[in-house]
């Protein structure tokens, strides 16, 4: 058998919130290994904000910030940092419409404590728990970081964040990707999941063919689409359900392990 590689998102693909990462994907990753096939994590999140519990699992490398950055077998092969001036002004628009904008870079993510509002105190224990040393104030000249979200409240205004990304940002931002109207992701234009997968595939010489990949959200469409054999998990948004070309179960009832037998891989 020829070696694939293969692309999997975090979250709502290999973890989940209340579910964690289940005992049947611990398999899997083990046995693409074993069968001398590459599994790497191609995420939205952040480097900073990829837990060492899921890259110990296995993964040869880590395509994270939706893919501003891109690590192979502990080498750093693409580290991209967004203009301060224009991260600073996405933040300042931010507060004054009553949005949380949460830079996300290679060794932080950046927010201040005290300016969250109380419907993201969960989200911020979560990520307390988890990440307490990458968490960082934003702080004057302090930020580095390759994408920013926003995240949204009732009273949020977004249109004037997104008029001055789409007016003064436009030739390095590509359409925001939104997720159930509570986050929006600004990404460069020049970056997506799709386009570190191409980066990565063509370093490894490994043809299209021999490529996959699992996701559950808006911002997985490109990378589904970049691959071969672009599998949907059945937890998926809807939108991504109907143009995925492949599809498996959900993530709790062992749908990367099964889709991942189907496909003869392990």
């Amino acid at each position: 058998m020829s070696k694939k590689i293969v692309f999997f998102d975090i979250d709502g693909t290999i973890f989940d919130v209340d579910y964690g990462i289940m005992e049947s994907t611990k398999k899997a990753i083990q046995k693409l290994n074993e069968n001398g096939h590459i599994p790497i994590i191609c995420t939205g999140r952040s480097r900073a904000m990829v837990p060492d519990m899921i890259v110990q699992l296995g993964f040869q490398g880590i395509l994270a910030g939706c893919g501003t950055y891109i690590e192979y077998k502990g080498e750093v092969l693409l580290d991209y940092e967004l203009d301060k001036g224009y991260i600073y002004k996405i933040i300042e628009l931010a507060k004054q419409n009553q949005t949380i904008a949460i830079p996300e870079g290679t060794e932080f993510m950046y927010l201040n404590e005290e300016e969250l509002p109380e419907v993201y105190q969960k989200l911020l224990a979560l990520f307390f728990e988890q990440f307490k040393n990458g968490i960082a104030p934003i702080e004057e000249n302090n930020v580095h970081a390759g994408k920013i979200t926003l995240r949204t409240v009732k009273e949020s205004n977004v249109e004037p964040i997104l008029e001055f990304v789409s007016d003064t940002l436009k030739p390095i931002y590509h359409e925001v990707l939104s997720f159930g109207g509570q986050a929006i992701e600004l990404v460069p234009i020049q970056f997506g999941k799709a386009t570190a997968i191409d980066f990565l595939t063509k370093r490894l010489q490994i043809t299209k063919e021999n490529t996959f990949a699992y996701g559950d959200s808006n911002n997985d469409l490109d990378m589904l689409q970049a691959v071969e054999y672009g599998v949907a998990m059945g937890n998926s948004m809807e939108s991504l359900l109907k143009v995925a070309k492949y599809h498996t179960e959900r993530l709790e009832e062992d749908g990367i392990y099964k889709s991942l037998e189907r496909f003869h891989l392990i």
